[in-house]
């Protein structure tokens, strides 16, 4: 299943919001879901950051996906964006653009003006 999706993420820094467009974003449902996590790939950011996996899969393991076994059946496929993707983002949206391997918004239409 692919997925359009805009986010937009507010940082802990003042005045500093990061609006951030994934296309696509890929949710792979397992056969046995919802015994089990769907997981969540971003193919644009492969390879950019440490926590993600080949193909863009996004590291769920450590916190996610406990969380998610505690609650069966209770959580869906919203709550694997909110708990799993959110903090994902939250975490690893800053520190690409710090690294400079994704620019902001403002950035890059400053530059094409």
């Amino acid at each position: 299943m692919h997925v359009m999706v805009h986010i937009s993420l507010v940082s802990s820094v003042p005045c500093h919001r990061y609006d951030v467009t994934v296309s696509p974003l890929c949710l792979q449902i397992p056969v046995t879901y919802p015994a089990t996590a769907p997981e969540i790939a971003i193919p644009e950011l492969d390879g950019k950051t440490a926590k993600m996996f080949r193909g863009g899969k996004i590291c769920l393991t450590d916190h996610f996906k406990p969380l998610w076994a505690r609650n069966v059946p209770k959580f869906g496929i919203a709550h694997a964006m909110a708990l799993g993707l959110g903090p994902w983002l939250a975490v690893e949206i800053p520190d690409l653009i710090e690294k400079g391997l994704i620019q902001h918004k403002e950035k890059i239409e400053n530059e094409t003006t």
